[in-house]
């Protein structure tokens, strides 16, 4: 997730306002960080690789196996009961190769499992070369019909415009894709270039060579992030040039958007929906092209601003509670939703790295450095007291989302956490007790030290 060619990435930003991810500079890495969350228990483990790496995604449901890319662009994963090998499927051949990244036409930018361990969906993405095999493709296992495995789910254009049906005579590339919870679409991040701007694509999965003939509907918005539902939180700017976050259906239609402006922000982008029904984003006070710090939908700050200048990417855990941001100037943090920060950024010098969710085998732990200080204690203790210092807390009578609320907090309103800390699935809870009632908690990034006087 390292290295991209300066050229590259400066047209991209000339053209679109976003840094698109490009080819790396060679050698990669052979080295991999595997980050994984448990609660709010950040833990980092280090992985040897069989050759250099360009990126990596761990599986979801096995961590010790992979998908990379390797450093000249071609893909290297392990199916199921399988090593790891050299993906020769579409659109690839026995025996393709290339002298380096810069002159391999099938250069594999990005390549993703599915939520089952069992598919991957890649971008072939070349700048230098346009070709039909440019776009997002995916292979699932199956040996059943003579099409498979493989299959293209989005055609570029240049380089296949005269073959996608592309009747509104657009011009678009693919950056990113992220799959559906459920594992039949996916979300794809694309570059309109004639609008200069960056925009949404939903394409279904399926063994279907007829879905890579129809161009995209472009949802303009310029990040979005499934939710657990199978609707997809977007931010950025909107068809009608309003910054602001909301919640869209698979089909585009608009569920709800928020416009937001200063003195709250002046720019978000990768909002995600919380279990609860809440939205978290990255936001900055300055506008596009600025360090940002995470807020809610309230437009409280969760976090101070993040990096010496603007996200590069951001890639979201899959139970969306912490996310780890790339900067323009390669600085890496974890970023958990609670507010607590880690720079990272040392850690993954020489590595490539992701998010996994469990600790790989065979893997060597490693030291992470001490949270960053954001003016209030991450994690708090048994006997602490805090005081709602943002928006509101909500209490509930046990510690699961559909349980009844206890009641709710205002605004300079106290409580005292009175057990230890219970995780349940990606959640931690806090049994707190406060005047009046007493019940549990699932997050305190509204909450701040209280300041006891005397």
């Amino acid at each position: 997730m390292k290295h991209v060619l300066m050229g590259w990435v400066l047209w991209a930003l000339a053209v679109t306002g976003w840094a698109q991810v490009g080819l790396p500079t060679p050698p990669g890495f052979n080295r991999a960080v595997a980050f994984t969350l448990s609660g709010e228990t950040l833990s980092a483990a280090e992985v040897t690789l069989p050759s250099e790496s360009y990126m990596i995604d761990f599986n979801p449901q096995d961590a010790s196996r992979w998908a990379r890319t390797d450093s000249i662009g071609l893909i290297r994963f392990a199916p199921l009961g399988s090593p790891e090998g050299v993906y020769t499927f579409s659109p690839y051949h026995d025996g393709y190769g290339a002298a380096s990244a810069a002159e391999n036409r099938l250069f594999a930018q990005e390549v993703r499992w599915s939520p089952d361990g069992q598919q991957i969906a890649f971008v072939v993405n070349n700048p230098n070369f346009e070709t039909i095999a440019t776009g997002v493709w995916f292979w699932q296992p199956a040996r059943e019909m003579p099409t498979d495995p493989a299959y293209q789910l989005l055609r570029e254009c240049p380089g296949a415009c005269d073959m996608t049906n592309n009747f509104a005579n657009l011009q678009w590339r693919a950056n990113f894709v992220e799959w559906s919870p459920d594992g039949t679409q996916l979300l794809v991040s694309i570059d309109l270039l004639q609008e200069g701007r960056r925009a949404l694509a939903v394409r279904p999965v399926a063994r279907n060579t007829e879905i890579a003939n129809s161009a995209p509907q472009p949802l303009r918005y310029d990040t979005g992030h499934w939710t657990a539902t199978g609707q997809i939180a977007v931010a950025g700017e909107n068809s009608q040039g309003q910054v602001g976050f909301g919640l869209i259906s698979a089909d585009g239609s608009v569920i709800s958007f928020t416009p937001i402006m200063p003195p709250v922000a002046a720019w978000v982008q990768d909002a995600i929906q919380a279990a609860d029904g809440r939205f978290y984003m990255f936001a900055s006070p300055t506008g596009r092209g600025a360090p940002v710090q995470l807020i809610d939908d309230s437009g409280t700050p969760i976090t101070e601003l993040l990096g010496s200048s603007a996200p590069r990417r951001v890639w979201w855990n899959s139970a969306r509670t912490a996310a780890l941001l790339e900067t323009l100037s390669a600085e890496v943090f974890v970023v958990q939703r609670s507010g607590t920060v880690t720079d990272v950024s040392a850690l993954v010098a020489q590595r490539v790295f992701g998010w996994a969710t469990s600790t790989p085998a065979d893997s060597r732990t490693l030291t992470l450095p001490p949270p960053l200080a954001q003016g209030r204690s991450a994690q708090p203790q048994l006997g602490d007291i805090l005081i709602v210092a943002r928006g509101k807390q909500v209490v509930y009578v046990e510690p699961a989302d559909n349980a009844a609320v206890a009641g709710t907090l205002q605004l300079g309103q106290e409580l005292m956490i009175v057990s230890e800390p219970i995780v349940i699935g990606a959640v931690t809870w806090y049994r707190v007790q406060t005047v009046t009632f007493s019940g549990w908690i699932r997050d305190t990034q509204n909450l701040d030290p209280a300041t006891l006087e005397g």
